[in-house]
């Protein structure tokens, strides 16, 4: 296996899209986005509002608390078409963990759901006869013919 060459796999422009970030973000946390995620980044909320209005760029530290918080999806919406194969692996990887744990959770609930039902008694009937259209009717012996 040989190394790519100078270039390859690489976007044509390193030139940050913001305005794929913001779109990022606002779905992310669609009401109050630069407190959400002002609060899962630890960044301040005016810093997260420059980039939402394009007024500044972001220094390397933050893009750090953005991937560490959201993962390669900054990436990816940073530089949407990037041709980084790892970067595509990266995030069918997160995708299948966030499903994985969806899973354990839900079978979680499903577990908990079946306890429940196991601890509560069978009801029991107060009526010993047939229930039906017809259990009111008294039982024709024939005597009264």
């Amino acid at each position: 296996m040989t190394a790519p060459k100078h270039g390859q796999n690489c976007p044509s422009s390193f030139s940050p899209d913001y305005d794929g970030l913001a779109a990022f973000l606002r779905r992310l946390h669609p009401n109050s986005t630069r407190f959400a995620v002002a609060a899962d980044t630890g960044l301040p909320a005016d810093t997260v509002r420059n980039w939402l209005e394009r007024r500044s760029g972001m220094r390397l530290e933050h893009f750090w608390a953005l991937v560490s918080a959201y993962g390669p999806q900054v990436i990816a919406a940073l530089w949407p078409g990037s041709a980084f194969d790892w970067l595509t692996a990266a995030q069918v990887a997160e995708a299948e963990a966030a499903m994985i744990a969806d899973i354990k959770r839900r079978k979680g609930m499903l577990a908990d759901l079946r306890a429940k039902r196991a601890v509560v008694p069978k009801a029991q009937s107060k009526w010993k006869h047939a229930v039906g259209p017809h259990a009111h009717m008294p039982k024709d012996d024939g005597a009264a013919r």
